[in-house]
């Protein structure tokens, strides 16, 4: 493995070297990048992989859409639509991407859900279609600088921090460390529940090696809640569970699963995979069957969840099979107040230019 690291090192600084020219052009103004009357929060990260963004993404409209229109502004990855687009009733996964669908599906009373690879372009679409949106999350936006938002929050995970991290091809940096300095806080995600102040410390020295001054570092982690049924409202009561996972780090919800439940098998497909009919069929359905235990559960992520319903071929196949899925959400180890208080006083900030700007 390390041979192999060293010799992709040349096409890693090729990578850094075109990911700093880039960065430079907005840092001097000479690639566009807009601002809005609205408060615009982004959640993104330094790394490709998953660090927690959607659950990130999920806790922020539980805690501001209440008080805010708020709408979620996703680039719709892996989706098979182009351009913008407003969810609405007849969307699913296909159309605007599985993990935009699995927000739109909880939050769809409380929160609108767009897409769009440009997301400036899109910010102005929404403003247009939606003229009461009040507040705009964007998420894995670290690296969309067409916009500029109103806060930048930098998710860096636990098991992988971005300050141990080498760029792509050899690690997993999307741009160098240094370029957290663009966050405004940062919150380091899925930290084991019983992670103590001495550790918590010295992270945040880590971080703050390659952040501006005095940026904020919280540290949160996952709770995994009771499985829910995919397709209809039966209740879980197995102790049994076959899981099946397409999702960027499966480690963590196989984890939980090995703590509470006997897992009689696995299989993990990769992060946004396309199920078909006939990879269910064989790569879930037949070995879950060759099992012969009614009392095993089918059990996934939420996200994986999302790409089976409403798609008619699918549910086919797994009509009548215990599915369900795990919920998750995110819970501050320390400095949940102290955080909030941040983001709504940032919020409130804009909205008070805005309305003094219209005097």
């Amino acid at each position: 493995m390390r041979v192999i690291r060293f010799l992709l090192i040349p096409f890693a600084l090729l990578y850094g070297l075109g990911t700093e020219v880039r960065n430079l052009l907005y840092n001097k103004g000479l690639a566009a990048s807009f601002s809005f009357t609205i408060p615009v929060i982004s959640v993104g990260n330094l790394t490709v992989g998953g660090t927690g963004k959607t659950p990130m993404i999920e806790y922020l409209i539980k805690k501001l859409a209440f008080q805010h229109h708020t709408i979620m502004l996703s680039r719709g990855y892996k989706r098979k639509t182009k351009g913008f687009k407003l969810a609405g009733v007849d969307d699913k996964a296909s159309t605007i991407g599985d993990e935009p669908y699995q927000i739109y599906r909880k939050f769809h009373d409380h929160a609108g859900v767009a897409v769009g690879e440009d997301r400036a372009l899109a910010i102005t679409e929404i403003l247009a279609r939606v003229p009461d949106t009040k507040l705009i999350l964007m998420d894995d936006a670290y690296q969309h600088r067409t916009v500029n938002p109103a806060m930048n929050i930098l998710l860096t995970d636990f098991n992988r921090p971005f300050y141990k991290d080498y760029l792509l091809p050899v690690g997993n940096l999307r741009e160098l460390r240094y370029q957290a300095r663009r966050a405004d806080v940062v919150l380091v995600s899925k930290c084991p529940p019983n992670l103590n102040a001495t550790k918590m410390d010295l992270i945040e020295k880590e971080v703050n090696n390659y952040t501006k001054d005095n940026i904020p570092v919280y540290f949160t982690s996952l709770k995994y809640l009771e499985p829910k049924s995919v397709f209809n409202k039966t209740e879980f009561k197995s102790d049994n569970v076959y899981a099946f996972t397409g999702i960027a780090s499966p480690d963590p919800f196989m984890k939980f699963l090995r703590n509470n439940y006997l897992v009689a098998g696995q299989r993990n497909f990769p992060d946004h995979f396309d199920f078909s009919g006939d990879v269910l069929q064989n790569k879930i359905v037949k070995p879950y069957r060759a099992m012969q235990n009614p009392d095993i559960a089918l059990v996934c992520t939420e996200k994986d969840a999302a790409r089976l319903v409403n798609n008619p071929d699918l549910e086919r196949v797994l009509k009548g099979l215990p599915l369900f899925y795990v919920p998750v959400e995110v819970y501050f180890l320390r400095g949940e107040q102290t955080f909030l208080s941040m983001v709504k006083n940032k919020i409130d900030e804009i909205r008070v230019k805005t309305e003094e700007a219209e005097l």
